[in-house]
């Protein structure tokens, strides 16, 4: 629990220097959008915090190490605010 509020609560920090202008991320396949709506934003941060601490085969496990931790965070942080192709 305590990993979850440090993420909710980073989450809340970061979001309030507010959200960059819609960057381009064609050179991927979009793996942040996690509900599919064109842009990574706040809906996909509610979607990612939802398995944040867990360990298993999950979308939000951008690392690939088996579980949703900091370091998928900080990667989806990264793309924040950007509009898929």
């Amino acid at each position: 629990m305590t990993n979850l509020c440090m993420a909710i609560f980073m989450a809340l920090v970061l979001g309030s220097q507010g959200e960059p202008s819609a960057t381009s991320l064609d050179a991927m396949l979009c793996p942040y959008d996690l509900n599919g709506d064109g842009v990574v934003n706040n809906p996909d941060l509610l979607l990612f915090l939802s398995k944040y601490g867990q360990v298993g085969v999950y979308d939000q496990d951008f690392d690939g190490n088996g579980s949703v931790g900091i370091t998928d965070y900080i990667e989806f942080m990264r793309y924040k605010g950007g509009v898929c192709p």
